[in-house]
């Protein structure tokens, strides 16, 4: 009679295979037994094509070798009956490493947009199995990978077989996705005359990309409809092409918009819109600081009579009046003069003698000795 055989697959890393195995690249080891209550075994037998039979030393056979193939296992016993398994096993072991061909997507000028990496590797034997961006933490079946920020992308292929290729180091360095810092704001200046003009500060940086364009225009306006016109650009910049800027927008209004276009060499565009805040008419009341100020309306002493009005300052606990500086001088804003007077109170009532425009500097100093100044202007009264 045949005999019977029956075999145990594994690859040395003790992985049992089946009758269609997946790749792999390690060795392949076959151990055949035989059950003959007859003559008892000869030897075994393997072909690929059933046609074509070699014989196996002993009953182990180790298959490490580059292969893709079907083996048919077949026993002798020691009067030449042949007993065959009649499924074919599948056999397949892959060695070569997988090697990345090219990285497409890239950019080498700056973009706000986002960077799609897209990775074409040479066809391994086993065939692609999936990619890594990030040096084998993850692993994904696509052959690209969006990416929103500048980065180092690690790119490893791996193929069926479990091979990966060397790493690919792709870095991006030109992604900007925003400007770093827009600041427009007011000094500390303080000015009680609603006819006054006033300055704002411009502070603007942008490491990454850098600074390509600022610009003003008095009114407000979004990034869409902010004027770009030949007359616009005439009140404010125009191609600055560095990290930082700082500057001015001068001869501001009380109740007049502006705007600050911004743009940096990526295409991001921000603007800010602001008003003065600092321009109050006589008799309003500024709180800045922990202090207020305030501007008395006019009054009159005297047989002849003598105009006059009252400045009133006050503090908090923390905050002290130590200085107050004042150039006061005739409607025509000439033959100007000086007063000084120092003091050490947290409140302070200051006569401003007659009609004339008076310009005032007070000098503070809290209990941890930061000192502030505040500038006030005080028109003259017709």
């Amino acid at each position: 009679a045949a005999p019977t055989i029956s075999l145990e697959e594994e690859t040395s890393e003790n992985n049992w295979i089946n009758y269609d195995q997946d790749w792999t690249n390690q060795a392949i080891k076959v151990n055949l037994s035989l059950k003959d209550n007859g003559s008892g075994l000869n030897h075994f037998e393997y072909s690929n094509d059933k046609t074509v039979w070699t014989q196996v030393e002993g009953n182990e056979l180790v298959f490490d070798e580059e292969v893709n193939t079907q083996v048919w296992f077949r026993a002798v016993d020691n009067v030449g009956n042949k007993g065959e398994l009649t499924e074919a096993y599948t056999i397949r072991i892959g060695k070569e490493t997988p090697i990345i061909r090219s990285v497409s997507g890239n950019v080498s000028t700056w973009t706000r947009d986002n960077v799609t990496l897209v990775v074409e590797p040479d066809t391994s034997k086993s065939g692609i199995k999936d990619y890594s961006f990030d040096g084998g933490i993850s692993w994904q079946e696509s052959n690209e990978k969006t990416f929103d920020k500048n980065t180092n992308a690690l790119i490893i292929v791996r193929d069926n077989a479990g091979n990966e290729s060397a790493v690919w180091d792709e870095k991006i360095v030109f992604i900007d996705k925003k400007i770093d810092n827009i600041n427009l704001y007011e000094g500390n200046e303080i000015i009680f005359d609603e006819n006054h003009k006033t300055k704002f500060h411009v502070d603007i940086s942008d490491n990454i990309s850098g600074v390509k364009t600022i610009r003003y225009a008095f009114g407000e306006f979004t990034v869409d409809t902010f004027p770009v016109n030949e007359a616009t650009s005439k009140n404010g910049w125009k191609g600055y092409y560095n990290t930082t800027y700082n500057g001015t927008i001068n001869n501001i209004s009380k109740n007049q918009k502006v705007t600050l276009y911004v743009e940096d060499i990526a295409g991001n565009k921000e603007v800010i819109t602001m008003s003065p805040k600092n321009i109050y008419s006589p008799g309003e009341v500024a709180s800045i600081n922990g202090f207020d100020i305030s501007v008395g309306t006019r009054k009159s002493e005297g047989i002849f009579p003598r105009y006059y009005r009252f400045l009133t300052v006050t503090t908090d606990a923390d905050t002290k009046i130590i200085y107050l500086e004042e150039k006061e001088g005739y409607k025509t804003l000439k033959d100007f003069k000086y007063t000084e007077s120092n003091y050490d109170e947290t409140s302070l009532s200051y006569k401003v003698k007659r009609d004339w425009k008076s310009e005032h500097t007070i000098y503070l100093r809290d209990s941890n000795d930061n000192e502030y100044i505040v500038w006030i202007n005080i028109p003259g009264l017709i």
